[in-house]
Formats: structure tokens, C-alpha cells, sequence
């Protein structure tokens, strides 16, 4: 009879042994999504070939209210936590023509308000027959205003984090729309 006992016993301790085993295995987190912090985004001099930094600030909230001086309002009724402001410029070749560029790169803390930031300016440049795909993108992610004369202003988000990225100095201002999609792409990889 103890033999029985000792064996049912020695039964249940091996299947709580398996159970706890697995059950780590199973508790083990599998999420490869990469969760930048805002910096992690700044876009250094030729991390898009022939784009020079110029100059650099970052914004909280508040700081972003006093420096856009009224204009700030879409992005803190969207909760907007602190924001990037970079300008790059692009002397192409020989020729002097001067790229104008200047990036915002904004936190909004969650996706949800960073999608609804995006979603309230694609609704904004919908009524107005200027706004365009950006190639490699779906229009719920990005797209640009080409009501500019030479350039375009692109806009996109991706999780948590909302983008403008206006984009002067072009002969033809569709031209603009190629260099907005190696910034996007680039962002995107460092988010996603």
C-alpha cells in the first residue's frame, strides 16, 4: 500500500514539475516590437544620403504651446508629450538650389492618440483636392498636401509617435514626395 502511495505521490510532484515548466516557457514574453523612446528618432546628419543636420531642439508640451505661439492647439487636444523640431537642408550637387527641411516628431504617449493626431489632419487635407499618397505607404499611415508651390508637407504615424515633414526648394514639387518616403522609411524602421 505505501508503494502505491509513494508512486501516486512521486506522480503528482513530476506533473507539477512539468506544469511549472511549461508554464515558464509559456510566460516568457515573444513581443519583438521595439518601443523607442522619442530621442531614438532624431534623424542624424546622412541617415538619408545627402541630408545635413542644421539644427536640433526638443519641446515638451508646454515649451511646444509658447514656441508655435497659438498654433499648438491640434496638438495638445491630442496630447502631444514632447516633440522633436529638426531642420535638415540638402545642397544637391553642384547646383545651389537650397532643400529645405523641417520635421517634426511628436510623442503622443499612446497609439490611440498619435492615430487620431494623424486622422484629424487626413480629414482636414481630404476636403481640399491636394492631398496625395506617398509611395510604400497606406493612406491610414501617411500622406502629403502638394498644395505647396515647391514642395510638399507629408504627414504619417506610427505607433505612439506622429510626424510632419515639410519639404521646400523643389523645381517641381512632386519631387519632394521621394525624399518624404526615405524618412518615413526610416522612421518606420526604427519604430517598428
Amino acid at each position: 500500500m505505501m508503494k502505491k502511495y509513494c508512486l501516486v505521490f512521486l506522480s503528482l510532484l513530476f506533473l507539477i514539475f512539468v506544469g511549472i515548466v511549461m508554464c515558464n516557457k509559456t510566460s516568457t514574453p515573444t513581443n519583438t516590437q521595439k518601443n523607442p523612446a522619442l530621442l531614438d528618432l532624431k534623424v542624424n546628419s546622412n541617415d538619408v544620403n545627402g541630408w545635413i543636420l542644421d539644427t536640433f531642439g526638443v519641446y515638451t508640451a508646454d515649451a511646444l504651446v509658447n514656441d508655435l505661439q497659438g498654433g499648438s492647439s491640434p496638438y495638445i487636444n491630442h496630447h502631444v508629450v514632447e516633440a522633436i523640431d529638426e531642420r535638415l537642408k540638402n545642397a544637391s550637387g553642384a547646383d545651389t538650389t537650397y532643400l529645405g527641411y523641417h520635421f517634426f516628431i511628436m510623442d503622443f504617449g499612446t497609439v490611440a492618440n498619435a492615430t487620431s493626431m494623424y486622422q484629424s489632419q487626413k480629414a482636414y487635407f481630404d476636403q481640399i483636392p491636394s492631398s496625395a499618397g506617398i509611395s510604400g505607404f497606406d493612406l491610414s499611415v501617411a500622406f502629403a498636401d502638394t498644395a505647396r508651390a515647391r514642395g510638399v508637407a507629408a504627414y504619417g504615424h506610427f505607433g505612439k509617435f506622429y510626424f510632419e515633414l515639410p519639404l521646400s526648394g523643389y523645381a517641381n514639387h512632386l519631387d519632394a514626395l521621394g525624399p518624404a518616403a526615405q524618412f518615413l522609411n526610416l522612421l518606420k524602421s526604427r519604430i517598428e
